[in-house]
Formats: C-alpha cells, sequence, structure tokens
C-alpha cells in the first residue's frame, strides 16, 4: 500500500510560505524613512484615534539664510493663502515628514493644500502659493527617539508671472511671484534610542516643529484663519476663488445628452487647470487661476540633457514635444517667436481658446510657463462695478424674499450677504484698478467709487 502523498504536500506549501514571508517582511518598521505622501487635495482624517500624537522631544530649530529682502512684508493677505501647493524636492523622510506637516496645518487654517510629490502628474487646481521643500543634509538616529539633525531648504512664492512677462499684465496690483528661499536647521533628541518606540510619531514631532518654524518665517506670527471652524464656511473679506465656469455644470430637467455633454466638456474646460505640457526635463511648481488670466509656472531642469546617448539643449525634449502635433492636427502649437535670443514663444488654438507658451533661458537653465488669457474681462469689471453699488442679482433677490416673509432674523442674514457682496466686489476693483488691459473709462469709474465719489 503507497503511503498518501498529501502530508509531503503540505509540509511543502507549509515550507514555502515560511520562505516567502521570510523574504517578504520588510527591513524595517513601516515609516522608518518618513511618511509617504499621496499626490491630490489633502484632507485631514477624523477622529484622534486615527490621528498620530507627536513623540515628546527636546526640540531645536533655527532659520538661517531668511527671507530676502529682510524688510520682506509678512505673507498674510488672505488671498495669498486660500489655496497653497506643497511640492517636494526630493523623496527624503525630512522633506516628507514636513510636508505632511505642513499640510496639516494649513488645512487646519482653513486653506486648500494640493500635496505635489516629487514625481506625481500636476493637480488641476489653481493655487495662490506655492512651498517647496528640500533636504539638503540628514543624519538620522538608528532608533526613534534619537540624536537627529536635517538642514531643510525651503522656496516659497506667490503664484504668478514675473513683471516681464506678457502675463502679468493681467494679474492683480501687489501680487508678487518672487521666490525667497531660507534654511531650517534642525535638532532633536539628546539620549539613545529606546526600542519600544515607533516611526511614525517621531516623524511627526520632527516634521511638525520644523513646519511651525517655516510658517513663522513666511508668515511672521500673521498666518490668516480662512474660515468659520463652527459652520465651516469662508469668513467675511476672504475673497472666493475665481471662478471660470462659463455655463451651469447642473443639468436642468429637459435638458438633453448633447447638452448635458457640452455641460460637462465645460466644467473641465473651465472648472479645472489646462493640462500642462510633461517631459522628464521639465518641473512645474504650480498652477494658478486668476480673474483674468490662468496657467503654470515652472522650470526646465538645466542647460543641457543626454537623449538616446547624444547630449542637446534641456529645452528640446520641450521644443519636441510642442511640434509633435504639427502634422497631424491643427491644434498643434506653432512657434511664434518673432526672432533668435533668450526667449521663445508658441501658440494654440483649441475648441475657440487660445493657450500660450513660453520660455526664457536663465543661468540654471529655463523658465517656462502656459497661460490662457480670460475672454470678456471688460464684462466682468463691469459687473464689479455693478455690485459694488447694488449688491449681486443673487444677493438682492434673498433680501427681496426675506422682506416678503417679514423675518427679522432673515431680513438681517439677506443684508449682510448683500454687503459682503458689495465688500467683495470692491476688493475686486482695488486689486485691478490698475490694469491697463481694461477700458480706461471703466477704470476711471472704478476709482471714483473706490474713492466715495460713486
Amino acid at each position: 500500500m503507497r503511503n498518501s502523498a498529501m502530508p509531503l504536500i503540505l509540509v511543502a506549501l507549509i515550507a514555502t510560505t515560511l520562505v516567502a514571508y521570510a523574504l517578504l517582511k520588510p527591513a524595517a518598521e513601516p515609516g522608518t524613512n518618513g511618511p509617504e505622501l499621496a499626490p491630490g487635495v489633502f484632507r485631514l482624517v477624523k477622529g484622534e484615534r486615527h490621528t498620530v500624537a507627536s513623540l515628546p522631544l527636546t526640540l531645536s530649530n533655527r532659520v538661517v539664510d531668511g527671507l530676502e529682502p529682510a524688510d520682506a512684508p509678512p505673507a498674510q493677505g488672505p488671498e495669498t493663502w486660500r489655496a497653497v501647493t506643497l511640492s517636494a524636492d526630493d523623496r527624503s523622510g525630512p522633506t516628507c515628514a514636513v510636508l505632511l506637516a505642513l499640510a496639516e496645518r494649513l488645512t487646519a487654517q482653513g486653506c486648500v493644500v494640493v500635496l505635489d510629490p516629487l514625481g506625481t502628474p500636476p493637480v488641476l487646481l489653481g493655487c495662490d502659493r506655492s512651498i517647496r521643500v528640500g533636504t539638503e543634509s540628514e543624519s538620522r538616529p538608528q532608533l526613534p527617539g534619537g540624536a537627529c539633525s536635517a538642514r531643510v531648504v525651503i522656496t516659497t512664492s506667490q503664484l504668478g508671472f514675473p513683471a516681464w512677462h506678457p502675463a502679468a499684465r493681467l494679474q492683480p496690483a501687489g501680487l508678487d511671484p518672487t521666490p525667497r528661499r531660507f534654511a531650517v536647521e534642525h535638532r532633536s533628541g539628546a539620549g539613545v534610542g529606546q526600542a519600544d518606540l515607533h516611526w511614525a510619531p517621531w516623524w511627526a514631532a520632527v516634521g511638525r516643529s520644523i513646519a511651525e518654524a517655516v510658517l513663522l518665517e513666511i508668515a511672521h506670527q500673521a498666518l490668516p484663519v480662512l474660515v468659520d471652524p463652527a459652520r465651516g464656511a469662508r469668513l467675511p473679506g476672504v475673497l472666493p476663488p475665481a471662478d471660470w465656469i462659463a455655463i451651469p455644470v447642473q443639468r436642468p430637467p429637459g435638458l438633453d445628452r448633447e447638452h448635458a455633454q457640452a455641460a460637462a466638456e465645460n466644467y473641465r474646460e473651465h472648472a479645472l487647470l489646462p493640462q500642462p505640457l510633461q517631459c522628464a526635463t521639465v518641473r512645474w511648481y504650480g498652477g494658478l487661476q486668476l480673474e483674468f488670466v490662468r496657467g503654470w509656472v515652472g522650470v526646465v531642469l538645466g542647460k543641457t540633457t543626454v537623449v538616446g546617448g547624444v547630449e542637446q539643449s534641456a529645452l528640446q525634449p520641450l521644443v519636441k514635444l510642442l511640434e509633435s502635433g504639427s502634422i497631424r492636427t491643427a491644434e498643434a502649437w506653432k512657434e511664434t517667436t518673432p526672432s533668435p535670443g533668450d526667449w521663445r514663444a508658441w501658440t494654440r488654438e483649441k475648441d475657440g481658446v487660445t493657450s500660450l507658451f513660453t520660455a526664457r533661458a536663465t543661468a540654471s537653465g529655463w523658465d517656462v510657463a502656459m497661460w490662457q488669457e480670460r475672454h470678456g474681462i471688460a464684462a466682468l469689471h463691469q459687473a464689479w462695478l455693478d455690485e459694488a453699488v447694488a449688491g449681486s442679482d443673487a444677493s438682492r433677490a434673498a433680501l427681496a424674499a426675506a422682506q416678503l416673509s417679514g423675518k427679522a432674523d432673515a431680513i438681517a442674514a439677506a443684508q449682510a450677504a448683500l454687503a459682503a457682496d458689495r465688500a467683495v466686489a470692491r476688493a475686486q476693483l482695488a486689486r485691478y484698478r490698475a490694469c491697463a488691459s481694461l477700458p480706461a473709462e471703466q477704470r476711471a469709474a472704478a476709482d471714483t467709487l473706490l474713492a466715495g465719489g460713486g
């Protein structure tokens, strides 16, 4: 009688499982190399049990190479913090920990935070400010709780076009996209690490302490609160983000499939930023959406690159991408550079929308920008003039309905909403009163109104 083969098979399966477990088991505790970042809009976790508490440590942070110029005003205006892009210049542990801590802190203030880890596709959402984080050096303990040192470099700016750029004429007054750079030297811990501690709370403590030093340097203790924490609503005086939606997105009753599809396409075209061109040599630092202009700003890294074993200009892969559709479609980018030099420019027409692209040589590479200019800015400016006096149609209708109801609290709320609409319109007029792209008579009317004469 033959013995059954089943016991041997079971033994082989168990042995295989144990070997696979040994091979797949991580060599270090999860989180050893810092937190993992997911690209996109950051959301705070709900519930204390899901929040990582900071490990009690002895912490010190020293800002070196502070913001230049030294007397630069604090970046405290609410319109500079409504939405912030947080970008990683590398994948190191300190960089990811600081970015995560900044995302927590800014989201708690009411900011919309877009996380942009290195090597991930850009998120098609316009932001007001860019904060880039990179780690120059670090000395990490073998176990959490041990002595640590790191030098983290921060580059921050409002997202916009430099004064020399052709799109700058459509920006509001006071927008300064000049990048400012500084470093934070961090030290923490004093003794030998302990084996019963975990990396997640250690990274949380290190990242949060550096993040507080970063925000203190940028905002000078004046980081604005943007929403009412009790109601979750935007506070009065905080301007709403620019809205580029041309037609309603919601499908009204009776709207046929063709018009519903057009509405959806309109939302994709107008509510979201245009997709930026991507290749290995380009790094986009953020997208912006202002009232009159929107687009992307970034750089081509380096002066040269190697493709297929051949050294060429680092701009060439991008030029090839721009011109790759010239034979297949009329929607390809067409170069409009007036003459050879440090500047190159392209345009593209697609679905009635003109997109523009520029590249300007610098000492370390190329500054690149892609943008769209809004049609009908004079009509939008005229709407602000009207609303600054009488409020919006919606707020006037709400006030009329409240007055018909006779309810005092409803009337007071509608009057407050009407006053808020007027304040927002006046603030927009003030921001764009020097915009030379607007008709002179409208700018003069805005000056009169803001001076109290209308």
